[in-house]
């Protein structure tokens, strides 16, 4: 199964600490350029910013 994500469940599953579950889910999880983009925006917390730069390709 493909979940393309947006980002406010992201931002929930990465303050969690919860972010394995997608994979472990879902066979495929694709985060558009878009939503990567506001996940990097500077007035994100580090912890998100960290996550979109060593998200896997």
């Amino acid at each position: 199964m493909l979940v393309v994500a947006d980002s406010s469940p992201l931002i929930a599953l990465i303050n969690l600490g919860d972010i394995a579950v997608l994979p472990a889910l879902f066979q495929e999880v694709i985060i558009p350029p878009e939503v990567a983009s506001e996940l990097d925006s500077p007035r994100r917390p580090q912890n998100i910013r960290d996550f979109v730069a060593s998200r896997p390709g």
